[in-house]
């Protein structure tokens, strides 16, 4: 199963979905301009560079994806080695 993410740079994330639609879905209840905020978001595979405070898109892992059906998007998260959003593990 994949799971996709969408989110705000260093910020919170605003929708969850398993699917690309569901996902943009999700998080138009909380972007300031709804459907049109969550179209605009950019679509990242692999390690690219994100800009602070940008919107984007990236498969999650399950974990994260279950993190935020539960406890909402205010969460910390972090990019793997494979370019999936996670939550970070505690050293």
């Amino acid at each position: 199963m994949t799971y996709y993410a969408l989110y705000q740079a260093g910020h919170a994330v605003y929708g969850v979905g398993k699917s690309l639609g569901l996902c943009l879905r999700d998080a138009t209840q909380w972007l300031e301009n709804g459907m049109e905020d969550a179209e605009r978001a950019e679509f990242l595979r692999g390690n690219g560079p994100e800009v602070d405070g940008e919107l984007y898109i990236r498969e999650c892992s399950r974990e994260l994806f279950e993190t935020i059906i539960d406890a909402g998007g205010a969460i910390r998260f972090t990019v793997d080695q494979d370019g999936t959003l996670i939550i970070p593990k505690e050293a």
